[in-house]
């Protein structure tokens, strides 16, 4: 076993979550917890499958999982680092009612025996880790299972737009190719903007501590090795959570209100007032018009791009969310790998100063709302 492999055997540490239940609840709700009108949880085994009645008079078979929509309490927390059985265990959903979310995941899945798998899965659970710790953050990279399955969560100090969080999450594991994955991981937020689900919830992600069908608890990498017991609590527990600021801007849900329209090529900042930048540059994309093979694609998303990252110097990674947002109505799309050689491009070629489009460059004031006062040029959610 190296230092980099999880015990697949450790057993032991149930002792250790039941005996600190009561530490690891405030932790939950300040690093976890987003609504207490919601959470998930596993059915009992010899329930699944069985016919039941709902309130309204149809019916159904229990699944594996559900919704509580019981209070979550303490005791519950409790309970659930406590946990016996599969139906003592509890899931969190990643955004409230008003998609505003503090923590964002990944579920590197693991399904039977697999040695083949289970080490890409380590090899990317770890590239991911060390590619957050870079940009700042402070993670937290559970082993799952015990046989190959990872959750590697973000947290933060306090809320955001939940938006911000489901394309940073998904951003992080576009390259999972590159580890020997054949698809990207589940990531949480699932959704840009739970509002628009059917029951406005979104997806929900299990606690740390005991396998739903396993014996097993988890352990917590801390950078150099994997803790177990009550090294991995002491560690989940000094986790204070991150900035939010360090999550970059992202794109909005098509539905954003347009900013004031602006003349294409000309990045003024007199289209942020009373709007946000994320909304802004929305509407700016109908001056980027989509076209088809031989017509000039490359030009289009050579101006679009020299907006994104030199008008507005935003990040590559988040320039590229929006570049593939107008890509994808081309015919056929330009492709990931393209654009992103369109973005070095802008910047090589480029004219126009870096944050020449932005707005004025004072120090932001957060107000009552949580958003960036920005003096005469109105707001900018950030």
């Amino acid at each position: 076993m190296t230092r980099n492999q999880p015990n697949q055997g450790q057993l032991h540490c149930t002792n250790a979550y039941a005996q600190r239940a009561d530490e690891l609840v405030p932790w939950t709700h300040d690093r976890l917890v987003i609504r207490v009108d919601r959470f998930g949880e596993y059915v009992a085994q010899d329930l699944i499958g069985q016919a039941y009645t709902r309130r309204d008079g149809t019916t159904d078979v229990y699944k594996d999982i559900w919704t509580s929509f019981a209070r979550l309490s303490d005791a519950r927390i409790i309970r659930h680092f406590r946990a016996e059985n599969r139906q003592d265990l509890i899931g969190l959903h990643f955004a409230d009612a008003d998609n505003q979310g503090k923590s964002g995941a990944l579920d590197i899945d693991q399904h039977g025996q697999d040695a083949v798998r289970a080490e890409a899965n380590l090899t990317a659970a770890l590239a991911w880790y060390r590619r957050l710790v870079s940009l700042g953050f402070q993670p937290l990279l559970t082993n799952s299972n015990g046989a190959g399955g990872y959750h590697l969560r973000l947290l933060l100090a306090s809320c955001i737009d939940a938006a911000r969080l489901h394309h940073f999450m998904k951003e992080l594991c576009s390259d999972h190719l590159k580890y020997g994955l054949d698809k990207r991981p589940e990531w949480f937020p699932k959704q840009e903007d739970v509002r628009r689900c059917e029951k406005r919830l979104g997806n929900w992600l299990r606690l740390p501590g005991k396998h739903h069908s396993r014996l097993y608890w988890s352990e917590v990498w801390d950078g150099f090795r994997w803790l177990s017991g009550d090294d991995a609590i002491d560690y989940m527990l000094d986790l204070a959570g991150d900035d939010p600021d360090l999550i970059p801007e992202v794109a909005p849900a098509p539905s954003a209100s347009p900013a004031a329209s602006t003349p294409p090529g000309h990045a003024s900042s007199q289209g942020f007032r009373g709007g946000n930048l994320s909304a802004f540059i929305a509407s700016r994309l109908r001056y980027y018009p989509n076209l088809s093979l031989g017509q000039g694609r490359d030009d289009v998303g050579y101006r679009l791009a020299c907006f994104l990252v030199r008008d507005l110097k935003l990040q590559d990674d988040i320039a590229l969310l929006w570049l593939e947002r107008w890509d994808a109505n081309n015919r056929p799309p330009k492709g990931a790998d393209r654009l992103r050689q369109i973005i070095q491009s802008a910047h090589v070629y480029g004219q126009s100063a870096y944050g020449s489009g932005r707005p004025s460059q004072e120090t932001p004031r957060r107000d009552k709302r949580g958003h960036y006062t920005l003096h005469a040029t109105g707001e900018m959610e950030i």
